[in-house]
């Protein structure tokens, strides 16, 4: 029913979703719930020179660690552990038996550390938040040595990447590796079919600034690794990972490679930086890459030259966030539904992959199953009721705002606060689910109210003014 990239299959049909929080629904007559304290995050598994799983894109909820009676020194109001992204990134790579013997691949000690993971005892163990290792306080095992092995006491923030690997030794000269993109590390990137991508591979000192530093990352850290292959990474039924090297996607001596995406799909795209003779390490350095094919706005015969909604059309279109409703017709005067407003969103966040499946029993589009999985699992959508999602309904304007404002939260975007006035005749009728976000995306300039002093929370939208809206909202005009 749904398109995947990668086959998990160790991602078992009984999966769980580490969610104990309870949060407001999309629909008119929702309540507003206090937010359980979670973080949306992007992790990955990495097993010595094997990739366990690739970068993908959870919802961790605090207090994970309460169901296998682990130590956790993050309180569950702060937020989320180290320790409770280690525990869901078990879940998804060893589903129920996990769940039923959850000590047969994870064991953590009563002070914090892993004697045990992906089943194997070792103490060779690391985990990296934005590529810097945890640090803590707190004495370790080494009398002040290796302090990364202390997951329960590094807090996770929202939008934060966390790597784990078994088999990297911290006493040698180990090295992370990033993937750069105007000056920034960058996971995840979308571009246009046929368009060059230019990259960089960099990486710091892993024992010096992290294992044992205390200084954090910075520009003059990082160093460029040269002469590394890119391969485009695949994961079969079985779970085998296979590497193909990528024609021309071997970096200079500045670390810099330049990537083609010759046609529309998504590929992960790794680089493996090791050398034996020296006993050298390196992370992969994992990139997800979303390779779309535009439409040209001058295909859509309905587009009228010259009409208010022509410059965000054409903009909206040209990035890829939408699409006509066939080869020749983008129907600007159509209702919006929900399905189609989260795919826009998804697609702006640049199609992240989620192996989760939420619980809507009323998904009948495979081209929206995955926005609306993404969305889910993220926060940004909580569905009609518990059981629905009415991916066909009309959305209405005051479930725009809050989606909106969720995925502002979840992605860090800050809102303008003096763009606009929330003040209209008719606030009384704006569900209360959504009072905070309507006010918040009125006073960024995101949304307008009415010609009559009205918001008509419960008014939809059509196709091209959603389209006005995202532009404001994603700063494309």
């Amino acid at each position: 029913m749904r398109k995947r990239f990668l086959a998990v299959t160790m991602i078992l049909a009984s999966i769980f979703v580490f969610s104990l929080g309870v949060s407001a629904a999309d629909g008119e007559n929702a309540e507003a719930l206090p937010p359980a304290a979670s973080a949306v995050v992007t992790l990955s598994l990495q097993d010595g020179a094997d990739i366990v799983l690739p970068p993908m894109m959870v919802q961790v909820t605090g207090d994970v660690s309460d169901v296998f009676e682990y130590a956790d020194t993050i309180p569950y109001t702060d937020g989320v552990s180290a320790l409770d992204v280690l525990i869901v990134a078990h879940g998804i790579a060893y589903g129920q038996d996990f769940l039923d013997n959850p000590g047969n691949y994870l064991v953590i000690s009563p002070e914090g550390y892993v004697t045990k993971i992906y089943g194997i005892d070792s103490w060779g163990f690391c985990y990296m938040i934005n590529g810097e290792g945890g640090h803590t306080d707190q004495p370790s095992s080494w009398g002040g040595g290796f302090e990364s092995l202390l997951v329960n006491q590094a807090a996770v923030q929202g939008g934060d990447r966390v790597d784990f690997a078994l088999g990297v030794d911290p006493t040698y000269n180990d090295n992370a590796p990033w993937f750069m993109q105007d000056g920034k590390r960058v996971d995840i990137v979308r571009a246009k079919v046929g368009a060059e991508i230019p990259l960089q591979l960099q990486s710091y000192n892993f024992m010096m600034y992290s294992a044992y530093g205390t200084e954090a990352i910075t520009k003059e850290h990082l160093t460029p690794v040269a002469n590394v292959k890119t391969t485009n990474v695949s994961m079969d039924q079985d779970g085998k990972i296979t590497h193909e090297v990528i024609e021309d996607g071997e970096t200079d001596a500045e670390g810099k490679v330049t990537l083609l995406g010759k046609l529309a799909g998504q590929y992960l795209v790794s680089a493996q930086v090791t050398d034996k003779e020296k006993g050298f390490y390196c992370f992969y350095p994992m990139l997800m890459l979303n390779v779309v094919d535009p439409v040209d706005p001058a295909a859509m015969t309905d587009l009228k030259a010259g009409a208010w909604y022509q410059k965000d059309v054409s903009a909206v279109l040209a990035e890829g966030y939408m699409n006509g409703m066939n080869a020749s017709t983008f129907a600007p005067n159509d209702q919006l539904t929900r399905e189609q407003f989260v795919t826009i969103l998804y697609r702006a966040a640049n199609e992240p992959f989620t192996p989760f499946e939420p619980p809507f029993k009323d998904l009948t589009s495979d081209w929206s199953f995955d926005a609306i999985c993404w969305a889910y699992e993220t926060g940004v959508v909580n569905g009609m009721t518990e059981t629905t999602f009415a991916p066909k309904e009309k959305i209405t304007r005051e479930q725009m705002a809050a989606i909106m404002a969720r995925y502002a939260d979840a992605f860090g975007i800050e809102l303008a606060t003096d763009k606009g006035s929330a003040s209209f005749s008719d606030a009384d009728k704006i569900s209360n689910y959504a009072k905070e976000s309507v006010d918040r995306l009125v006073k960024a300039g995101i949304l307008k109210g009415m010609e009559d002093g009205t918001f008509a929370p419960k008014g939809s939208a059509t196709r091209a003014q959603a389209a006005t809206v995202l532009c404001r909202f994603l700063g494309l005009n």
